[in-house]
């Protein structure tokens, strides 16, 4: 789940972000090395608009990459 900035929703996440299995497994140590507040950069494709109740989803396109920055999420 991924908070943009600027953000949609003050309490929620804005979009769900999605990989195949063989990009995850690729790049696992990465993934699961990503914390809560880590800013990332990535591309991707729109698979379902959200709305007020559900959040946008997009499947990446090649690597998601940490920046090196980090922003307080509460």
């Amino acid at each position: 789940m991924v908070k943009m900035s600027p953000t949609e929703s003050e309490v929620y996440a804005d979009l769900v972000i999605s990989v195949s299995s063989v990009q995850y497994e690729r790049k696992k140590e990465r993934y699961d090395s990503m914390k809560k507040g880590d800013e990332i950069e990535f591309s991707g494709y729109l698979v379902s608009m959200g709305n007020e109740f559900k959040m946008h989803h997009i499947h990446a396109k090649g690597d998601i990459a940490k920046t090196g920055k980090n922003m307080e999420i509460g």
